[in-house]
């Protein structure tokens, strides 16, 4: 198997010969420079300015708050929802952008952090910014994008908002890329019983850290296990609370952010996502699994006996626990802060929520707590789809299920609308582990090159049924 795959491998480039196929490689100037909008002034929006600029096209940037960075910028005014001892899920190496590296050594030779935090984040993309010169001219700060509305050219004619001023105006392009963000709003579960409990509810987008004493000696129920719940319930635990219940929906792989010394992604090549799904994950059983378990085995971490938590969270709390191949769709989450928070005996993991009372939490396994408040880790979502309505607005949930936006579910190649091919959506494609920094910045680049005439799309319906 090995030998036919590197084989098939370096005589071609790539396994993927019907994407190939589409490739027009031209190393002359771009084909056709246009005037292209882009809407957002975060991390997406900043990379996709770069690429685009640097193909020779006109690029205006929209940001409908005071100044660039997204979610990590430095305060909830300027749209930022990180606080500041947030930090990356993801390694410094593999979080930051290739042609402005990080720097992994300090003068003093001291290593570099394995995760950069809120500020550190920011400064990278600052600093991005500065060294390429991206929004010079082009930045349009306090600047809100209602809609867009296709011309009969094709062109796109976008209805401008002065977030400041309140005025209106219009403007024309000949491409849009959309670079609002995953991020845009924070998501709430719709669970029976939320109008009639009588504590507080917040959302993750809305807890601070210097906020925490207000929960000091409550029972507080955690909805969500990615890595802010578990980052919340430690620090919960750490500043007194009674005790913390985290609702778990599905099977859920919690490895610690740094093993063997480095953050899991480093163990990440191509060797492990070439192939069929199921070499890529004999190789990320492989590869990580070791990794991830050790660590929790010595003594600084989890002791063999505490196991229980790992099985507990991996298997038991699935609704179909006993069939092995639902591995395969088993979460993954970067932060072994929840097995140090149940360590405590303050902290408890339980089935998801099936209702809310006055002062009741009552569980899909039909255990019931008292609880106090309720924090939800849920996530958010990408927001209002500034794409005009199509039939697919109207069909049934598409297979991808309700944790997939829409608009990703119904892109090609997770970026290009296949109605409206001189668009693109930046930001929604990421790898399975790995940050979306570096996804991110291989979609722009290939959304200049569309852009420019040097890379070609298939028809309409070949992109519906990829997307499919």
């Amino acid at each position: 198997f090995y030998a036919a795959w590197l084989v098939r491998g370096l005589s071609g480039n790539s396994v993927n010969r019907a994407f190939d196929a589409g490739a027009e490689v031209d190393d002359g100037p771009p084909a056709r420079p246009r005037r292209v909008a882009v809407i957002g002034a975060g991390m997406a929006g900043l990379v996709a300015a770069k690429e685009l600029r640097d193909e020779g096209h006109d690029v205006v940037v929209y940001e409908r708050t005071s100044g660039p960075g997204g979610v990590w910028a430095s305060s909830k005014a300027r749209g930022g929802v990180a606080w500041g001892s947030t930090i990356t899920s993801t390694g410094a190496l593999n979080t930051t952008l290739s042609d402005s590296p990080t720097p992994v050594f300090h003068r003093e030779n001291e290593r570099f952090p394995h995760h950069l935090d809120r500020q550190q984040f920011l400064d990278l993309l600052l600093r991005y910014e500065a060294t390429h010169r991206v929004f010079a001219d082009t930045l349009r700060c306090d600047t809100d994008v209602e809609s867009m509305t296709r011309l009969d050219d094709d062109r796109w004619a976008l209805r401008l908002r002065d977030t400041v001023g309140g005025t209106v105006s219009e403007e024309t392009f000949d491409a849009v890329t959309i670079c609002t963000g995953l991020n845009k709003e924070p998501y709430l579960p719709v669970i029976d019983g939320q109008d009639r409990f009588a504590g507080p509810q917040i959302h993750a987008e809305h807890y601070r850290p210097d906020d925490v004493g207000h929960f000091a000696g409550k029972r507080v129920l955690v909805i969500g296990m990615g890595e802010t719940s578990s980052d919340v319930v430690m620090d919960l635990v750490d500043h007194g609370v009674e005790h913390v219940y985290v609702s778990q929906r599905g099977p859920t792989w919690v490895i610690p952010r740094t093993v063997a010394s480095v953050p899991p992604d480093h163990v990440e090549t191509r060797l492990v996502h070439d192939g069929p799904m199921l070499h890529r994950w004999a190789m990320l059983l492989t590869g990580v699994a070791p990794y991830a378990l050790w660590p929790i085995l010595r003594p600084s971490r989890l002791r063999p006996p505490k196991l229980r938590h790992v099985f507990r969270i991996l298997v038991l709390h699935h609704p179909k626990k006993w069939l092995l191949w639902r591995l395969g769709s088993i979460n993954w989450t970067k932060s072994d802060n929840l097995y140090f928070a149940m360590e405590t005996g303050r902290a408890t993991v339980l089935r998801d929520v099936e209702r809310l009372e006055e002062r009741r939490v009552v569980f899909t396994d039909g255990q019931e707590h008292e609880m106090d408040a309720v924090i939800y880790c849920t996530g958010y979502r990408p927001g209002p789809s500034l794409l005009p309505p199509s039939a697919l607005d109207d069909a049934a949930e598409p297979s991808g299920g309700p944790d997939v936006p829409r608009t990703a579910r119904d892109l090609y190649k997770l970026t290009i609308p296949p109605d409206h091919p001189n668009v693109a959506v930046i930001g929604f494609a990421r790898g399975q582990i790995g940050a979306i920094t570096l996804s991110t910045e291989l979609q722009a680049r290939w959304w200049a090159l569309l852009v420019s005439g040097r890379r070609m799309l298939p028809s309409a319906d070949r992109m519906r049924a990829d997307a499919a």
